[in-house]
């Protein structure tokens, strides 16, 4: 009874670390696709900074 009892939470808990593995594999995978729209997100918004300076730069040479 022991050994099968032991067979059984063995197989238990192998089942969980598989689990545990495609979690954080899965975890993994959603903070790099997160990370990476927020670098798109900064780039995004250094380009139109940039864009508004140099318009703001237009006006500006317009007006003197």
């Amino acid at each position: 009874m022991l050994e099968s009892q032991k067979a059984a939470m063995e197989m238990d808990l192998q089942r969980l670390q598989s689990e545990n593995e495609k979690l954080r594999d899965t975890m993994r995978e959603m903070v790099e696709d997160y990370t990476r729209q927020l670098e798109l997100r900064d780039e995004a918004i250094k380009d139109l900074e940039l864009r508004g300076n140099e318009s703001t730069d237009g006006y500006k040479a317009e007006a003197t």
